[in-house]
């Protein structure tokens, strides 16, 4: 059987309607503004509310073999948002992946998309690109105040140390782990005796999954079984 795709680019996301934007990008609240979002709701994890993306998942991999089946040279994706950003994320974080894969600007993809529904295009890519895999292990940081009562559990404030290709980590998580640090530093400092252990914790491996918190709960709390992605 011939490869159809042999050396080919395989563009794997539908280029859609979206018009180019007319608003920034990005919005700055007003205080104001910050109030009406000051809430919480409790989320629920259970399989049956796994988020649209978390389903994905296996669609994906379905997607990664086609390329490898057909021999294309690669995959290529669209940016979920426009205004020219990238962010480095949607191929799993896999080593070793059926094919390279690499994400365009979603101006660019769907001008891409545009010239290949009527002409034969030729696309150079210049990608560099390796895992640092000498050290497999993610790393938390526990640090307690103690409880006077041991029986009484403990309160537990958390966020995660690592950042991602295209964050700054300001926001996701750098605040976090200051607030986090700020929050055991002013507590430290007021020498205060709480009835419950207040247990403070910063996360690694967030951004591949979840794997720190996933690990401390698994070894200290217990475990609902794998989630069922269908």
């Amino acid at each position: 059987m011939a490869w159809k795709l042999k050396g080919a680019f395989i563009l794997v996301d539908d280029m859609g309607t979206r018009s180019e934007p007319a608003e920034p990008e990005f919005h700055r609240f007003t205080d104001a503004e910050l109030q009406k979002l000051d809430g919480f709701q409790v989320p629920n994890h259970g399989a049956e509310n796994l988020p649209s993306w978390m389903r994905g998942i296996a669609l994906q991999a379905k997607i990664d073999a086609f390329p490898a089946s057909e021999g294309a040279f690669g995959r290529i994706r669209e940016s979920r948002t426009d205004a020219g950003l990238l962010h480095g994320e949607g191929y799993q974080f896999v080593s070793g992946a059926a094919v390279p894969a690499v994400e365009l600007a979603a101006e660019d993809y769907r001008r891409l998309a545009r010239l290949a529904i009527h002409h034969q295009v030729k696309l150079e890519i210049d990608s560099e690109t390796q895992f640092d895999d000498t050290d497999r292990e993610t790393y938390n940081v526990i640090a307690d105040i103690s409880g006077t009562d041991s029986a009484a559990g403990y309160l537990l404030i958390g966020a995660h140390l690592d950042s991602w290709t295209a964050g700054d980590g300001a926001a996701d998580d750098g605040a976090g782990v200051a607030i986090v640090m700020e929050a055991a530093r002013i507590l430290a400092a007021r020498h205060i005796n709480p009835r419950r252990t207040i247990r403070f914790a910063l996360w690694s491996g967030e951004e591949q999954g979840m794997l720190g918190s996933k690990a401390y709960v698994t070894q200290h709390v217990g475990t609902t079984g794998p989630a069922v992605i269908r």
